[in-house]
């Protein structure tokens, strides 16, 4: 079972936005080569972690699986962030 999804490409090992482009474009270039529609919906995520509980969101990855570390290094970032 993954914990993200295989198009996740962001903040995760061996993928980037870099890897991301390349898969964007091929899929682009299929859709044009085939005269098919390709729909992309991009989003921004950057105030997201404004519109949870931070306390209740490191608990849930702790009941997820991540480790107590991870967990921790979470609560430390999201420390003394705007809610």
């Amino acid at each position: 079972m993954h914990r993200f999804s295989l198009q996740q490409h962001g903040f995760l090992p061996d993928v980037s936005t870099v890897t991301n482009l390349s898969i964007l474009t091929g899929a682009a270039a299929g859709a044009i080569d085939n005269k098919e529609q390709l729909d992309v919906v991009l989003t921004d995520c950057a105030k997201n972690f404004d519109q949870v509980d931070h306390g209740l969101f490191v608990n849930k990855l702790g009941k997820s699986g991540f480790s107590k570390s991870a967990c921790e290094l979470m609560a430390s970032y999201l420390t003394l962030r705007p809610q």
